[in-house]
């Protein structure tokens, strides 16, 4: 069951709030959708608070951090924000790095994001002491979805050549990043799913084989009752080979021989959605920053 169309719009998300009661100061565009007709164009609101409006981490341990890869949403009265980004402590072994880092906001305005907590949402495997394991190295490009009460967060493990892969025996040869999973009940206590193995099963290639920049939907209608979309940009044996989705009916396991070829996506780490009150039916939309030749 494939979406209707996936449309790119090129502008980068920085800070964009819907709420009625800040409409007068948000700027407004139209963007024309030539391949929906039925459709025509969408409105769009947005307003820039500034590049730290909502993470603003100049330092970790006393050097300079950088974050990445924004993902927001919207849980009860509070918005909660994943983000990829450098955590580091002084003197801990293996304690510098990529982690996944939350801010939260109950009005999603520039200003007003807090770390509800100062760690990042859990450690690297190195850090807990399972530096041979495939689950070891840094943690990028966090995905939230949260389904019957339960968050599930998809990232991207970085496994270098050389380093194990989540089958037993083998090793990279080229970059093998993987996706791995955790779970809560919160949104802020993680309990790690994937330990055995990332969520990508049965790949034809493994150890070649570099799953990266990760989007997970939750699609309640698919007919087929795999609700659970998961996107990847794929690259084989060093090589890009565009973007794939796999669909599944469950959240832990996705098989790689029933992946689908995507069209009409463009850059990475980005965010797919999809407005339910489209005319003719569910519209899925695709933030990113660079042009769709589509």
């Amino acid at each position: 069951m494939a979406p209707k169309r996936i449309i790119t719009s090129a502008f980068f998300f920085a800070a964009c709030v819907l709420a009625a009661s800040v409409h007068a100061e948000c700027k407004e565009s139209t963007l024309h959708l030539r391949s929906v007709p039925e459709i025509g164009s969408m409105l769009i609101r947005s307003r820039f608070f500034g590049f730290d409006s909502a993470v603003k981490r100049p330092l970790t341990g006393g050097e300079a951090a950088y974050d990445y890869s924004a993902h927001i949403i919207k849980d009860g009265g509070l918005y909660r924000l994943y983000s990829g980004g450098r955590w580091l402590r002084p003197g801990v072994p293996n304690g510098d790095g990529d982690h996944v880092i939350q801010h939260v906001s109950k009005t999603g305005l520039g200003g007003t994001w807090r770390m509800p907590h100062n760690r990042p949402e859990f450690w690297k495997g190195s850090e807990e002491g399972h530096g041979d394991t495939w689950f070891a190295n840094n943690y990028l490009e966090p995905e939230v979805v949260k389904v019957k009460g339960k968050y599930y967060m998809y990232t991207e493990v970085e496994v270098d050549p050389g380093s194990p892969i989540d089958i037993p025996g083998k090793n990279a040869v080229t970059g093998c990043d993987r996706v791995q999973l955790h779970t809560s009940k919160d949104g802020s206590s993680w309990t790690r799913w994937s330990e055995k193995r990332g969520v990508v099963v049965e790949i034809d290639d493994p150890t070649h084989t570099f799953l990266h920049h990760q989007e997970v939907v939750y699609v309640p209608w698919d007919k087929d009752k795999k609700p659970f979309w998961l996107y990847m940009a794929v690259d084989v044996g060093g090589a890009p080979t565009g973007h794939w989705r796999i669909r599944s009916g469950d959240p832990t396991t996705f098989n790689w021989r029933r992946k689908e070829r995507v069209e009409g996506l463009a850059q990475l780490g980005n965010q797919i959605g999809y407005a339910k009150q489209a005319p003719g039916g569910p519209l899925f939309v695709r933030i990113t920053f660079t042009p769709d030749a589509d």
